[in-house]
């Protein structure tokens, strides 16, 4: 039998770290936004995880 090797790539770390006072997104998001409408990340337990980065593809989604 073959064993699956998956190699984790350094992904985006989320929550991403904000500036202080700021209400504009993070900057990683503006990165991740840039790229496309969906990104994959890590979560804060490690866990890979996709986000969805813009507003109109966010609401696709959830009427789907």
């Amino acid at each position: 039998s073959h064993a699956a090797i998956l190699i984790q790539l350094d992904l985006p770390k989320f929550p991403f770290a904000r500036p202080a006072k700021s209400y504009e997104p993070p900057d990683e998001l503006a990165r991740l936004r840039q790229r496309g409408p969906v990104a994959k990340i890590q979560l804060f337990d490690g866990t890979p995880a996709w986000i969805v980065t813009r507003h109109k593809e966010v609401c696709e989604a959830l009427s789907n």
